[in-house]
């Protein structure tokens, strides 16, 4: 009927968490401007991580990088290829770019809620 090809989903690995464990508390505002008031507040100590998944020209890619951290002047961003359009998606691409910053042990902000719903 909806000509689903179950052989093109990608596949997740499924894993076992304790019953006490409690998730990382996340919230997400009602609207862009509230979210830019908040981040406006955050002390300015705090170092924070961008992350970002994208799909451009048919290449996914991931990034991470932190504006505070710099050295000699140059931005510290990692970056990684995903893949093509045809093989990949940017929900993976997203989820990428948040293990590239948590890779630092950072505080990480995310540019979208997409994979805290999926």
């Amino acid at each position: 009927m909806y000509n689903v090809q179950l052989n093109r989903f990608e596949n997740g690995q499924q894993y076992v968490v304790s019953l006490w464990w409690i998730p990382p508390f996340v919230r997400i505002n009602e609207s862009a401007k509230e979210e830019i008031k908040e981040h406006d507040a955050i002390e300015l100590r705090t170092i924070c991580i961008y992350t970002d998944g994208s799909g451009i020209d048919g290449y996914i890619k991931a990034a991470a990088t932190a504006p505070v951290l710099q050295i000699s002047g140059i931005r510290m961003t990692q970056m990684e290829y995903i893949g093509t359009s045809t093989t990949s998606i940017v929900y993976t691409a997203e989820l990428r770019g948040m293990v590239l910053a948590l890779q630092r042990e950072l505080l990480v902000v995310v540019d979208t809620d997409l994979q805290l719903q999926t």
